[in-house]
């Protein structure tokens, strides 16, 4: 196994780890609970943005898909039919489904949070009570909307997953 391989192999593995334990913790746990909280959870929320959560794990997730298809273009040039095999399809569900999860993520979640904390911080800055609710009201719908699309792009990441899984044994 040549050291290019070795390396792809390692960021996507150790960046799909991490891209798909913040998808479960970030759509299962983490959302809820900011939503529960209600105000509170604004705060959790600026935090974590202050900590580049938001641009850190879309990183995770390029590198991810970037290095997958890498791995898969080399292992399509190296053995012809590849794609046909079982191992083949298997893995390229694999990594449609990953891709599908990262369009979501690009274009729903991402912005919807984005929005939903530069919501939440007008809300903070608001001059009346009845502004700083109406402002906290569309942050919650933003977040509502991310958390949605978090929970379809976790699912699809957990597909994934499992076909990176088994895909090597079918």
């Amino acid at each position: 196994m040549s050291v290019l391989t070795i390396v792809l192999r390692l960021v996507h593995i150790v960046d799909g780890v991490l891209w798909v334990g913040f998808a479960v913790f970030g759509a299962f746990f983490l959302l809820p609970t900011i939503a529960e909280t209600g105000a509170e959870g604004g705060k959790v929320m600026l935090a974590l943005q202050r900590r580049h959560l938001l641009t850190v794990f879309p990183i995770f997730a390029l590198l991810t898909v970037i290095s997958g298809i890498w791995l898969y273009g080399r292992a399509a040039r190296m053995a012809p039919g590849f794609g046909g095999s079982h191992m083949g399809m298997t893995l390229g569900f694999g990594g449609v489904c990953a891709l599908i999860a990262l369009f979501v993520g690009m274009l729903v979640v991402t912005p919807s949070m984005n929005r939903a904390v530069a919501t939440a911080q007008q809300a903070a800055q608001a001059a009346t009570n009845d502004e700083r609710q109406a402002l906290m009201a569309l942050s919650a719908q933003r977040r509502a909307r991310a958390a949605r699309g978090s929970q379809i792009a976790t699912l699809l990441l957990i597909i994934a997953a499992c076909a990176m899984a088994v895909g090597r044994y079918v």
